[in-house]
């Protein structure tokens, strides 16, 4: 497979050995005997064996295969959707039915791991999307009272509206250094693009071959730090955990539950103030222990 430029490896691993095994363990029993100057009783001491050091395995695995990046493409369609509302009341009152109302979700993913040494690790992943309805919708009409169909039409514009409720470009950059063997720090970098405000097809804004879409909130982007430090307590492995997310307190909006253009009025970065938001949460941490027994 060389010959085509393919890097294959096979790594085959003998029995490893790390100072995170359980007291148990062979070689583990054996530096704590002679630690605590204890007697120990084993079987057959001729007996000879091959034993792997994990931080070797480690290099080895890195050497073997240090990058890795996938990258994926999709085009999905969400159709087959019937819709209906009511125009006028009384007499005139209309029910209006439009089916075959369908989204068209298509991007591309790619996600990316590195490690330039064995004790930095770079991840990166870019997610870019391109969701919408791509055409305009007709309803046919029915009378409210007897439910019999009649001449009326209505349209839904909605060919080229954004999707809203999430981020179509999401871009993420991490990193991993391990300082010692039991002391690890990460850094987090997330940007968030092309976010729309949620709303319904059936929304008086797209009555119009006129209308503006979907509101577009701001774009932001958030850094998350944080530390692992693994040791024992109590002869249990333990791994202690630190977390601080939204290191610059950055303020944003996550989702809007309307969509509610901005005509000249009060706005927060060009988003108008009418409108039902989420704000993102602010700079937050958390410490914890893991204890392994």
């Amino acid at each position: 497979f060389r010959q085509y430029g393919l890097n294959l490896s096979n790594l085959v691993f003998m029995q490893v050995e790390s100072p995170l095994r359980d007291n148990d363990f062979f070689i583990k029993k054996v530096c704590l005997s002679a630690k605590n100057k204890s007697k120990i009783i084993v079987g057959n001491i001729n007996t000879y064996r091959d034993y792997s050091w994990i931080t070797e395995i480690v290099k080895v695995i890195i050497l073997a295969s240090n990058l890795k990046l996938n990258l994926n493409a999709y085009s999905t369609v969400w159709g087959n959707r019937i819709l209906s509302r009511v125009s006028g009341s009384g007499e005139d009152a209309v029910r209006f039915v439009y089916e075959g109302v369908e989204q068209t979700h298509q991007g591309i993913e790619a996600e990316l791991t590195w490690y330039p040494s064995s004790q930095l690790k770079i991840r990166g992943m870019a997610s870019l999307g391109d969701h919408k309805y791509t055409k305009n919708f007709n309803g046919q009409g029915f009378n409210l009272d007897n439910n019999a169909p009649n001449n009326q039409t209505s349209t839904l514009y909605m060919d080229g509206v954004s999707i809203g409720d999430h981020a179509q470009t999401i871009l993420y950059l991490g990193a991993d250094y391990r300082l010692t063997y039991n002391l690890s720090v990460d850094l987090d970098l997330q940007s968030f693009d092309n976010l729309y405000g949620q709303f319904g097809p059936l929304d008086s804004e797209f009555s119009s071959a006129n209308n503006r879409g979907a509101i577009t909130l701001p774009s932001y982007s958030i850094v998350d730090i944080g530390a692992t430090y693994r040791t024992t307590f109590m002869g249990m492995n333990t791994r202690v955990r630190l977390n601080i997310n939204n290191l610059f307190d950055e303020e944003y909006l996550s989702q809007s539950q309307t969509n509610i253009h901005n005509d000249g009025g009060r706005s927060w970065n060009g988003v108008n103030v009418e409108n039902l938001v989420y704000f993102g949460k602010g700079t937050t941490w958390n410490l914890g222990a893991t204890f392994r027994f």
